[in-house]
């Protein structure tokens, strides 16, 4: 019988855990606000209230974590996770993105194509061949290990409270 190959959604599942187990052995901490304190990220809020059909409750951008308060408390009331609770949810998914920006995960596959390599130098922000929707995979996986086991619901909640997330992903039992 021949072993299963990992997809690549569990191949950046795997990374994204493994990215949060280095970052707490480096900072000595699971907690995000100080991860990012000792990393250097700068934490800011925003108050913009997004658009109808977006749920944007954070974005990474060089080293800043940017926080759409108003975002994420109409997120926390909609699925009844306190709004400190998805602060740090949405704080702990922001720095994975920082972590995989310092520290470029890769699949170990063969090198990319030419035209791969191409379009990649076009495209800022794509690294080593992972896609967007698979550095989602690796920061919700990086999420559901840097934060204490009780908030796997919480991180559900929120997750399919954005539409555009994929609602297939579990984390809690």
């Amino acid at each position: 019988m021949t072993p299963r190959t990992a997809t690549r959604r569990e191949r950046a599942d795997a990374l994204g855990r493994e990215h949060a187990a280095r970052t707490v052995d480096r900072y000595g901490t699971r907690e995000p606000r100080r991860i990012a304190q000792a990393a250097g990220v700068t934490v800011r809020t925003d108050e913009w209230g997004g658009l109808s059909s977006l749920a944007l409750l954070g974005t990474y951008a060089d080293g800043t974590v940017t926080l759409y308060t108003r975002q994420i408390a109409a997120a926390a009331a909609a699925v009844d996770v306190s709004e400190s609770l998805a602060t740090e949810l949405v704080l702990a998914h922001e720095l994975a993105h920082h972590t995989f920006a310092v520290d470029p995960p890769t699949f170990g596959e063969t090198e990319q194509s030419g035209c791969r390599r191409w379009l990649s130098a076009l495209l800022p922000g794509r690294r080593d061949g992972l896609s967007r929707d698979l550095e989602e995979v690796a920061a919700h996986a990086f999420v559901a290990t840097l934060v204490p086991e009780s908030t796997g619901e919480a991180l559900d909640a929120l997750r399919t409270y954005c539409p555009q997330t994929d609602p297939s992903i579990r984390y809690s039992e």
